[in-house]
């Protein structure tokens, strides 16, 4: 079965890390995978391609998703002939969406956040009547199912967690600390995704800040983005210059997470945050916010929840575990179980069923519950 993915940036994001195993994946299990994209991160893409059944088909740079590439897609698609095409992220939902319409392929949307990540904006508007009937949604959340069950009740809905790379998890090994340029004896604190503000990085800036007027700790901040520059001026201001690393996207965020006390995540919303699986994998204790997304893979006894927005509470619950190294651990250890089920085989079976469902004529109209791993 051929099969084309349609993404608008190939870097190291969660979506693209998840489409580039997914598609590793099925390259292995005898798909023919054609990549369509617009963007490309030049370090990143170096080697995470290389199957010879996986075709990369770079589209029209410069702005917005617009009608050239479009056409672009419809082209591609009516010389390529795949027999499902699958989209990932709105920009490409709509694009691919419509190439789906235009061509009569089948479609499987797959979708990685949840309700509160839109705000009725016309684009979401058009997503959603495209896909209503129509698509096969694959949710990698609950959250992001119920946001389909409303608006889309008649079409087949799926369930497929992100998947982990868990054999090369197993062969990560600690970053060191010097490296880092950060002591031995300092509480080392990370972050790993996207400078953005629903991520609230401003908050654990300060957060950091208040930990360090009781002992030393460092933040090291692992991702790119439109926050970048104010958070770097933030840290600045707050005196944390010296104890704030920026290092940029991590390619292999393993050994950073092996080797940090504790990983922060403190976003306003979330669908299945990558990061978090992963450092739960890697055996590295969580802080997370306390969201519907968080809580639905974690609990008390693999994780600390801190509300939103309680700066306070997030620099205790960081010195906590610092200062209780023993309990994080525990907590630490039950999360890393509970991350073994999360395999990228699986994610693939869900998807295997996606395709094979969506080449049926009435793939999109029976109405079912969702179903997942």
């Amino acid at each position: 079965m051929r099969v084309l993915h349609c993404i608008y940036s190939l870097s190291g994001a969660g979506a693209e890390l998840q489409m580039r195993m997914l598609t590793a994946e099925l390259s292995r299990r005898g798909y023919d995978v054609d990549i369509a994209f617009v963007y490309q991160n030049e370090d990143w893409m170096s080697c995470r391609y290389q199957s010879a059944s996986i075709h990369l088909h770079r589209l029209g740079s410069g702005g917005k998703p617009h009608l050239g590439l479009l056409r672009q897609i419809v082209r591609l698609v009516r010389t390529l002939e795949p027999e499902v095409i699958q989209t990932w992220l709105p920009p490409m939902d709509l694009l691919g969406g419509i190439a789906a319409r235009l061509t009569g392929a089948p479609w499987v949307l797959r979708e990685a956040s949840s309700k509160s990540c839109y705000r009725g904006s016309w684009k979401e508007v058009i997503r959603t009547s495209l896909a209503r009937n129509r698509a096969i949604i694959v949710s990698n959340s609950r959250g992001g199912d119920d946001y389909w069950r409303t608006r889309a009740p008649k079409n087949l809905r799926l369930m497929a967690p992100n998947g982990l790379p868990l054999n090369e998890i197993r062969a990560a090994r600690p970053i060191a600390r010097a490296q880092l340029g950060v002591p031995e004896d300092a509480g080392l604190v990370l972050y790993v995704g996207r400078l953005e503000a629903l991520k609230n990085l401003d908050q654990v800036i300060r957060a950091l800040e208040t930990a360090n007027h009781t002992r030393r700790v460092y933040g090291v901040l692992c991702g790119v983005g439109q926050e970048e520059e104010r958070l770097k001026a933030l840290a600045q201001r707050n005196g944390l210059a010296e104890r704030i690393r920026f290092a940029g996207w991590a390619f292999d965020p393993f050994s950073y997470m092996k080797a940090a006390d504790v990983l922060v995540h403190f976003s306003d919303y979330e669908g299945r945050p990558n990061s978090v699986l992963e450092a739960m994998a890697c055996g590295c204790p969580v802080i997370v916010s306390d969201i519907p997304a968080h809580r639905e893979f974690l609990d008390e006894h693999s994780a600390v929840f801190v509300p939103q927005a309680e700066e306070q509470r997030l620099a205790e619950a960081i010195l906590e575990a610092l200062a209780g190294p023993e309990a994080a651990r525990r907590r630490a250890a039950v999360a890393m179980a509970r991350a073994q089920q999360w395999t990228i085989g699986a994610t693939a079976d869900v998807f295997e069923r996606a395709y094979s469902t969506a080449t049926r004529k009435d793939a999109g109209l029976r109405r079912v519950g969702a179903e997942s791993y």
